[in-house]
């Protein structure tokens, strides 16, 4: 999990934009080598998350897709980087007593096989 340094006290799971040329797969992989120093192995595609952010006036305002993978940890210590101000693996007991991105808690347990 990492917590953002441009949400303070709000943890997520790694991700960010796709570079051009770049695959999904390759860019979460890229992205969580770059948030938490870890090295992983894309497993598995989960799903496609559709997030939509709507303005004051219920005009859409942003639109993002997420692509979620389930990964392995090979090996790196965890370590904030890139735009996290923490890393670290938490505990699934732990998961819900800690402020997250909406959604995330509930997407974790689903997948937490």
């Amino acid at each position: 999990m990492v917590k953002r340094s441009n949400k303070p006290e709000i943890w997520s799971l790694p991700g960010g934009l796709v570079e051009l040329g770049e695959t999904q797969q390759n860019a979460a992989i890229r992205e969580v080598q770059e948030e938490t120093n870890a090295n992983i192995r894309i497993i598995k595609f989960l799903e496609n998350l559709d997030i939509i952010i709507k303005d004051e006036k219920s005009q859409i305002k942003r639109h993002y897709i997420l692509a979620v993978f389930g990964g392995e940890y090979i090996n790196g210590n965890i370590i904030a980087g890139d735009d996290a101000i923490d890393a670290r693996w938490l505990a699934i007991q732990d998961i819900s007593s800690i402020n997250m991105t909406t959604g995330t808690a509930q997407f974790i347990m689903k997948y937490r096989k």
